[in-house]
């Protein structure tokens, strides 16, 4: 490490050296989504049908539930701050977020896999975009967040080889079909 690098030291940001670059910031939201995305989602009708009240997808404007709203990733913009810790969640929010994110694939069956994967992927960019603008190590959820996308490479190239025997790949042959896919978390990465 060089002397004017930050490291964590027991929970703390910590300087080597004399530099005099600032911590990173660290999140205060306390739910998946903040009321204000969501509320401007909901306006714009940008919402997921993975996110929406139950009952109201069919009206012009559906409304959000916020148990079950999930920040959407952002390209940041070149140069732009980090964003404020209002708008940045802590690390056991962001376990809670894998985790209900990872439910949704096995437990909204109802939704089309195409529309719960493109969700799923989605928010769990947004999930590694705050870790790193925290600059938190969590390699458990990282390890999650790979396995679920690995697991999704093989469903759907399992599902285009029932299409298109000829798009086999190593790793479709690997796993088997997608209601056979379990997201929870293995016994050797639990905490």
């Amino acid at each position: 490490m060089d002397d004017g690098a930050l490291s964590r030291v027991g929970g703390a940001w910590a300087h080597g050296g004399g530099s005099t670059a600032r911590p990173p910031p660290l999140g205060t939201l306390l739910a998946m989504c903040s009321p204000a995305e969501a509320t401007e989602r909901e306006k714009f009708r940008e919402l997921s049908v993975l996110e929406q009240r139950s009952g109201t997808h069919l009206q012009k404007y559906p409304a959000v539930d916020m148990a079950l709203a999930v920040k959407r990733y952002q390209r940041p913009a070149a140069g732009a701050p980090p964003p404020p810790p209002a708008e940045l969640r802590p690390l056991h929010v962001l376990e809670k977020t894998v985790d209900h994110l990872l439910g949704i694939w096995g437990d909204r069956l109802e939704v089309a896999p195409a529309v719960r994967y493109t969700f799923i992927s989605d928010r769990l960019r947004a999930v590694q975009q705050d870790l790193t603008v925290q600059r938190i190590h969590a390699p458990h959820l990282l390890v999650r967040i790979a396995r679920f996308h690995a697991l999704m490479e093989a469903a759907f190239a399992s599902h285009e080889q029932v299409r298109h025997p000829q798009a086999t790949t190593p790793v479709a042959q690997g796993y088997g079909p997608f209601r056979q896919l379990s997201l929870r978390p293995s016994p050797c990465h639990a905490a």
